[in-house]
């Protein structure tokens, strides 16, 4: 069996969005892994700050896993920021692993805070079906 694999990282939960979902619906993956994800909630918020959930809606995978780092304090909100693996086959076990310290109430994107921003490794096991 062949697996077709897709990382990209969103840019701030998608700064250009809606041609980064074109670009998964034309790749057609089995299984894709993303950063830089947002997963606010609340139609009030743009695509990109609702991004988990726009593609919920809008992709054909079946199993999803989203991995906090941290809460983004925006003049829009509070929204969760990390990163995301979505799949076609059933996931199994996820894990995070934080290489800078673990969730933090709230960051603010700016230069003085770049030092401690959490990072994490997201681990996901993914039963695939044998052909």
């Amino acid at each position: 069996m062949t697996l077709k694999i897709v990382s990209l990282n969103l840019w701030h939960g998608g700064r250009l969005f809606q041609e980064a979902l074109e670009f998964l619906r034309d790749q057609d993956a089995d299984i894709i892994a993303l950063q830089e994800v947002h997963d606010g909630h609340g139609l009030n918020l743009a695509d990109r700050h609702r991004s988990m959930q726009v593609l919920r809606e809008e992709l054909d995978y079946t199993y999803d896993d989203f991995a906090q780092a941290f809460i983004l304090s925006q003049p829009e909100g509070k929204i969760p920021f990390g990163s995301a693996i979505l799949s076609k086959f059933p996931l199994k076990q996820s894990s995070v692993d934080f290489f800078v310290e673990a969730t933090r109430p709230y960051y603010q994107d700016v230069p003085k805070q770049w030092p401690i921003l959490p990072r994490l490794l997201q681990g996901t096991k993914i039963t695939v079906p044998r052909h």
